[in-house]
C-alpha cells in the first residue's frame, strides 16, 4: 500500500517491467484494499504505459500475482505525490546492490539542457559495477551519456552512448565505482534511458578488457 499526504494523489512510475508474459501481472487500486470496482490498471509484460495516478485518494494499493511456472526479473517502480513523482535531473549516489537509473522525467522525454550525474558503487573491495541497458534512445548528434571507470569524470572514459543502443548491452567498471554523466542540448528530446545497475563480486567476470563492454 502506497500512501502520500492527505490532500494529494499518488503517482507511481514503473521504470522496469519484466514479467512472465502469459501469467504474471500487477494490479493497481484506488484507496486501501483490493476491490475490482476501484481498479486503476492491470499491468502485464506487454504494457506500454508506465505512469499511473490515483483519482481522488492519497492511497494506492499494489498487488503482484505470479504463477508457479516461469520466473522473471520482476518490476522496479518509484512513487510520490503527483507533483514530485517524476525523477528530477540532479546528482545521485547509488550504493544499493541493485537498482535502476533513469533519465529525468522518464518514461517521458527528458528536458532540454539537462546535466545529470550518477555515482554508482559502495566502495567495498573486490566489487565492480555492472550496468545493463533496459532502454536507450537519445538525440544522436548531441545528447550523450558518458560512463567513467571511477569515482568522477576525471577517471578513464569507458564508453559514451547516444542515439539508439540495443537493450541488453552491458557495461562494467574495473573497480568499485562507476560515474555517469548525461548532457542534452536545447534541440530535440527523446525518451532517454533506463539502465539496470548491479554491484557484484569482481570474480563474477573472468577477465577485463577495455573498453568495459560485454
Amino acid at each position: 500500500m502506497l500512501t502520500c499526504p492527505i490532500g494529494t494523489k499518488v503517482t507511481v512510475i514503473f521504470e522496469l517491467i519484466n514479467l512472465d508474459f502469459c501469467c504474471d501481472h500487477i494490479s493497481l487500486y484506488e484507496g486501501p484494499g483490493i476491490n475490482s470496482t476501484n481498479q486503476i490498471a492491470q499491468i502485464t509484460e506487454s504494457s506500454n504505459i508506465y505512469k499511473y495516478s490515483t483519482i481522488n485518494s492519497n492511497i494506492m494499493t499494489v498487488q503482484f500475482l505470479s504463477d508457479e511456472n516461469l520466473v522473471s526479473q520482476g518490476f522496479y517502480a518509484v512513487f510520490g505525490t503527483s507533483d514530485d513523482a517524476i525523477t528530477q535531473c540532479s546528482s545521485n549516489n547509488f550504493s544499493n546492490l541493485f537498482g535502476v537509473i533513469v533519465s529525468p522525467d522518464y518514461p517521458l522525454e527528458y528536458p532540454s539542457n539537462s546535466n545529470c550525474s550518477y555515482l554508482i558503487g559502495n566502495g567495498e573491495p573486490n566489487t565492480i559495477v555492472l550496468l545493463t541497458i533496459n532502454y536507450f534512445v537519445t538525440e544522436k548528434c548531441c545528447d550523450e551519456l558518458k560512463f567513467f571507470d571511477g569515482i568522477n569524470s576525471s577517471a578513464n572514459l569507458a564508453e559514451s552512448f547516444f542515439g539508439d543502443i540495443a537493450a541488453g548491452t552491458k557495461i562494467y567498471s574495473t573497480g568499485p565505482y562507476m560515474f555517469l554523466l548525461f548532457t542534452s542540448d536545447s534541440n530535440t528530446q527523446f525518451q532517454g534511458y533506463s539502465i539496470i545497475y548491479e554491484i557484484i563480486d569482481a570474480q563474477t567476470l573472468d577477465s577485463f578488457t577495455f573498453p568495459n563492454r560485454l
